[in-house]
């Protein structure tokens, strides 16, 4: 196996081996930082510097500066780099979600943790072995806006950046121009978990759906009174947190510009979701955007979409990354020279152990779910509208029946338009397909790889363009397997832009549309 994966993951650092030479009995998993490539075995060897691992490809030599070792087996070491670090936190939900993420760390790692709070916010964290006195790894919080915390960043103010909204690309292309690297790039954008912008009300509101374009309308101002969406004759208060949260970046990116609108002036902006939501749970007339992990004493309004199907938040959809408002908490790191100990804390993160703590605390983690085609009711009913030729009538049988016994896994490969390669989160997504593939109970089943497009464009173009991503799946599935998976016994099929998921009609459901799905016979 080539070592070119490993050896680009950061540089070796000191460490000493508190034991060397023996023999592990127990499975580890060496995992590179960003998650990309992961292997498991036995360590035959560990010299400080490098692993020895028996392994199912072989015994392997990989360099300790370019993986992270999670196992009960895993040496001990003694990591000489610097034991704190600065996280900077955009969103309140980003700070939930870590202080779960601490508790599962130092679990996992029977390390001892104190947090120290400030009005309820925690400012520290640290991790100590038991009877030291000495921290193994402290983490000081702070809650920059999203410019902020990009700025303290590549600056090296702060070391990892949580936040539930990506860097945009403005702002990765102003601070590449000013010599920094692209926080875009593997290894330095890392999917650690999936969450849903979810419209909430007031439990006693009637109101039982809302579209993103009735939406853009009252974020506008245009629509300001309950009675225009069938409720009670009353007035809308919006409430929306402040610009630089994510929640306000979702509004302005997926709901007013797509609609070509801008927000109210008078818009009631608040210092967080959780306010938002706190309000909104007290005056019936009320509504607000929030995570899906802190929706408590509120109701959660289901989205229509313009072509007709309701949208919930289910984990499926998220983890599918179907429900339109659909969100990832995104870790960042401008370098991966950086202490072992927190380069295995960012590890943990994107851990399989991480991604149930997650789901705990009311996020999704991208533990793979299957379900079948039957329980795929909005799937089916967008499939059936949109059959109105008789050709498209005919692949849609052809489709039903070759699904018809089968499990579609939830994750799913999505692509920008007219590309072919994948993006960080699909890369990683890659690994846990493999891992799951790999499983004793599914090592008999025939294994699908459907590419969809949206409906713009030639059809005979379109299902050539969606086998060449099929494809690309493909490859980076049996690369991530390391040679374990026979790519003969992955079937990658084309149907162009039948059983959409999303509605062509909207530049969010095109982008839903262009997929590729992995589905278990």
């Amino acid at each position: 196996m080539s070592m070119r994966h490993y050896t680009r993951f950061g540089a070796i650092v000191s460490v000493l081996a508190l034991f060397a030479g023996q023999t592990i009995a127990e499975t580890v998993t060496l995992q590179t930082v960003d998650g990309n490539i992961s292997i498991q075995g036995q360590i035959v060897a560990f010299d400080g510097e490098t692993y020895e691992l028996s392994s199912s490809v072989g015994t392997l030599t990989l360099p300790a500066g370019g993986v992270v070792c999670l196992g009960e087996a895993c040496p001990e070491i003694i990591d000489e780099g610097a034991r704190t670090a600065a996280i900077g936190i955009v969103d309140a939900p980003s700070n939930a979600l870590l202080d779960r993420l601490f508790k599962a760390y130092a679990d996992g790692r029977t390390f001892g943790l104190a947090q120290e709070s400030d009005a309820g916010a925690p400012v520290l964290a640290t991790f100590r072995e038991e009877g030291d006195d000495e921290p193994v790894l402290e983490l000081n919080l702070s809650s920059p806006s999203g410019r902020e915390a990009f700025e303290a960043l590549v600056a090296g103010d702060t070391q990892i950046v949580v936040s539930s909204a990506p860097i945009g690309d403005a702002l990765a292309e102003e601070l590449i121009a000013q010599g920094h690297p692209d926080l875009r790039a593997p290894g330095r954008e890392v999917v650690v978990a999936l969450d849903a912008a979810v419209p909430v009300v007031h439990p006693d509101n009637p109101v039982r759906d809302v579209s993103l374009p009735v939406l853009a309308q009252i974020a506008a101002g245009r629509i300001t009174n309950w009675s225009e969406l069938g409720g009670p004759d009353e007035p809308i208060r919006m409430v929306l947190p402040q610009p630089g949260s994510s929640a306000y970046q979702i509004v302005e990116d997926q709901i007013l510009r797509p609609n070509r609108l801008r927000l109210d002036r008078n818009m009631e902006l608040v210092e967080s979701e959780a306010i938002a939501e706190s309000i909104v749970s007290d005056d019936p007339g009320a509504v607000t955007l929030v995570s899906n992990a802190l929706v408590s004493n509120t109701k959660p309004v289901p989205l229509r979409q313009v072509c007709g199907p309701l949208s919930l938040p289910s984990t499926f959809t998220v983890r599918a990354e179907e429900y339109p408002l659909s969100r990832r908490v995104l870790v960042y790191t401008a370098t991966q020279q950086q202490s072992q100990r927190l380069n295995d804390f960012i590890a943990f993160a994107g851990s399989g152990a991480a991604q149930e703590t997650f789901t705990d605390a009311g996020f999704i983690g991208q533990t793979i779910e299957a379900v079948p085609l039957s329980l795929q009711g909005t799937r089916l009913a967008l499939a059936l509208m949109s059959a109105n030729a008789p050709e498209v009538s005919e692949s849609t049988r052809a489709l039903t029946e070759l699904l018809m016994e089968g499990d579609r896994l939830s994750t799913t490969f999505r692509f920008e338009a007219g590309a072919t390669e994948i993006d960080n989160k699909s890369r990683r997504d890659a690994v846990r397909v493999a891992e799951y593939l790999m499983q004793p109970e599914n090592l008999n089943r025939e294994i699908l790889l459907l590419g969809f497009t949206d409906d713009v464009g030639r059809n005979d173009l379109n299902e050539l363009l969606t086998l060449r991503q099929a494809t690309s799946i493909r490859d980076a599935i049996v690369e991530a397997s390391l040679g374990q998976i026979d790519p003969s016994r992955i079937d990658v099929r084309s149907f162009g832009s039948i059983a959409p998921v999303g509605c062509n009609e909207t530049l969010a459901g095109r982008n839903s549309n262009r997929r590729v799905e992995v589905w278990l016979r």
